[in-house]
This record gives structure tokens, C-alpha cells and sequence, in this order.
């Protein structure tokens, strides 16, 4: 049941994420690559989600080995990972 309901998110997670800047706040960015990840539990199919997304932010964007750096370091077992209602929130912030 709960790969069903991430499979359902990762596909929530597209429209949303074409609502934000990818050239958004470091730190902001930073967390929508964590809701990414923890929707995702850190799939290859979630990072390439991460890059794709973070590659339309033409001032910011460095290259794919940018996003791997920050992507490799988020912790599976967070206590209090992000999910997606951070991005939600997000987008009417915005």
C-alpha cells in the first residue's frame, strides 16, 4: 500500500514542481529536492525528477553533479522527513 501511494505522489509531484522557480532560495530548493527524495525513497526515477526539475532554473542550475551532492547526503530515516504537502505549501507561497 505504500509504494502505491508514493508511486501516486511522485506523479502529484510533477504538475506542482512546474509551479516553482528551480532558481527559488538555496535553502528552499534544498527542501523540495528532500520532498522529492522522501516521496520517492530516494529512487534513481526520483533523482532524475530532482535534476530535471532543478535544470530549468538557468541562473542556479550547476549540472547534474550539484544535485547529486546535495541528493546523496539527505538521510531515508529522517525523523520528521518533508513530504509532499511542503510542496503544496510551496506553490501558494509562490
Amino acid at each position: 500500500r505504500r509504494a502505491v501511494s508514493r508511486r501516486n505522489n511522485f506523479e502529484r509531484l510533477i504538475p506542482l514542481l512546474e509551479q516553482l522557480d528551480a532558481d527559488m532560495f538555496y535553502e528552499n530548493w534544498m527542501r523540495v529536492l528532500m520532498v522529492i527524495y522522501n516521496e520517492t525513497n530516494g529512487s534513481e526515477e526520483g533523482f532524475q525528477l530532482a535534476n530535471e526539475w532543478s535544470s530549468t532554473g538557468h541562473q542556479k542550475y550547476k549540472g547534474e553533479k550539484d544535485v547529486w551532492n546535495t541528493w546523496r547526503h539527505f538521510n531515508p530515516d529522517h525523523p520528521r522527513p518533508l513530504t509532499i504537502g511542503s510542496i503544496y505549501k510551496m506553490t501558494k507561497e509562490y
